[in-house]
């Protein structure tokens, strides 16, 4: 797991209330604890703890291929950053949107500070995606 990428990832897309707890939990991955589950039920509700004005697209009816097509003309190099309850690792955009697609939990999608996908947990019915886009104005509110 890359620490400073997730640190990146709340301290750009979380509202500022929630960070210091979600990078707290995102760290502990210890057996007996492993908070880090909890910070992605979290997120589960993610409308609630995102800045609002870096919210690019929601929809329970996003597909795979509609969400490439919305992020690839700002990916320069392929690789971004997938993270879920278990594991975060680099991987090309495209093998990270079908393993976030695939994954009945939440899971996120880090390009850089540019943008992320939150993927949320799959119960009755599609779930929902969030598309946040980094315009740089937000950081700090």
């Amino acid at each position: 797991m890359n620490e400073q990428i997730e640190t990146l990832f709340i301290n750009t897309y979380i509202q500022k209330q929630y960070r210091e707890r979600l990078l707290f939990e995102l760290k502990d991955i210890t057996s007996k604890t492993h908070k880090r589950g909890q910070a992605f039920y979290k997120l589960s509700w993610a409308q609630d703890y995102v800045i609002s004005q870096m919210v690019a697209v929601s929809s329970n009816k996003l597909t795979e291929h509609d969400v490439l097509s919305f992020v690839e003309k700002m990916v320069g190099d392929k690789n971004c950053y997938y993270m879920n309850a278990w594991e975060g690792e680099e991987l090309p955009i495209n093998e990270a949107i079908e393993k976030a697609f695939n994954d009945l939990g939440v899971s996120v999608i880090v390009y850089k500070d540019r943008f992320a996908i939150i993927k949320d947990e799959t119960a009755i019915g599609a779930p929902n995606k969030i598309i946040l886009v980094n315009s740089g104005e937000f950081n700090d509110k």
